[in-house]
């Protein structure tokens, strides 16, 4: 049974509760008229319908009690409340690391907003973020994960988000997207849950999700990663954080590892045209590591200095304008 089905039969047991307390207060008024049936003849079917609805009542709470077999319920641990994702070299990341992570486990931040160019290592760092909640995070019921890219379709978010709480395809089918909203908003406050939100363009309203601010318990979390700063002030982010591009040494150091040793070592000169290779990425994490990657099938002095004229032939001079040309570089 899974935890929605065990919140839904405690509400309709509720429910329960308060027509029994309806139905005793209906009979002791009656009694108290002196109702009876070779008394008051005007006043039996009174006493019929109540019976009915007692009767009624009887059979429904007998339903109940065989639904609630709670048997295969198990509370979940942190490694059942999202699945780990797998995650690219993290090099030079632990410091933008901890800088998110001491929010993350702040009770009073509740949206936190990562921005940063396109490839300097968000994606990865909220991939980081992500596994670290699934594996030591006892107190977070779910970490949620979306990619929400340019042009989001938020019925499609919505169904993401439905199948991980795991809200059934009764309560679900045929509502329109504020009633999605309300259902998700209904199971998400009595949780405590992360919700991580990759490649924001504009502004993302919550409550289409399910998650209202003002109504989500002490440890619930919405954590996004933007290109934009303006996008982290509009989704009203309490801490905003910046990713920089890499240090040079810790650039090459990355770059280094993925070209791998053999390919590194093919010629005495190759080192000082790995620095300048390094150099033109800019910092950029997924250019080093892309780049680096391509490279190390090159062996030999000759591959590497025309990979470098090639690299410089593309002439930008703002790598935050556009990673894409360090990219395509690495499919030619």
């Amino acid at each position: 049974m899974t935890a929605y089905k065990v919140s839904d039969w405690f509400s309709r047991e509720k429910s329960m509760q308060n027509d029994a307390v309806k139905i005793v207060k209906e009979v002791e008024e009656e009694v108290q008229n002196k109702c009876f049936r070779w008394f008051c003849p005007k006043h039996c079917l009174s006493f019929d319908i109540v019976g009915r609805r007692v009767s009624e009542a009887l059979k429904e709470v007998s339903e109940l009690i065989n639904q609630g077999n709670f048997d295969s319920v198990v509370e979940k641990k942190a490694t059942e409340s999202g699945e780990e994702m797998p995650v690219d070299q993290t090099m030079g990341m632990d410091y933008n690391f901890e800088e998110v992570w001491k929010y993350v486990t702040d009770q009073t931040t509740g949206i936190i907003g990562v921005y940063g160019m396109g490839g300097v290592g968000k994606t990865t760092l909220l991939k980081k973020i992500n596994n670290e909640l699934v594996k030591t995070s006892k107190e977070v019921d779910f970490v949620l994960w979306v990619v929400v890219s340019k042009e989001p379709k938020l019925p499609e978010i919505q169904e993401l988000i439905r199948l991980k709480l795991e809200i059934p395809d009764e309560i679900w089918r045929g509502k329109n997207v504020d009633a999605k909203s309300a259902t998700m908003m209904k199971y998400l406050k009595e949780k405590i849950f992360v919700l991580l939100l990759d490649d924001l363009w504009e502004r993302l309203d919550l409550l289409k999700l399910g998650v209202d601010l003002a109504q989500i318990r002490d440890g619930s979390k919405v954590i996004f990663t933007t290109r934009s700063e303006g996008v982290c002030g509009r989704m009203g982010a309490q801490k905003t954080i910046k990713l920089e591009c890499l240090p040079k040494e810790v650039a090459f150091k990355l770059f280094r590892s993925n070209v791998g040793e053999n390919a590194f070592n093919s010629h005495p000169v190759i080192p000082k045209i790995a620095e300048d290779i390094a150099k033109e990425c800019e910092g950029l994490p997924l250019a080093l590591i892309t780049i680096g990657r391509a490279m190390s099938s090159r062996i030999g002095f000759s591959g590497w200095k025309r990979a470098l004229k090639e690299l410089r032939s593309y002439n930008f001079e703002d790598m935050t304008a556009d990673v894409f040309p360090v990219l395509q570089f690495s499919y030619e």
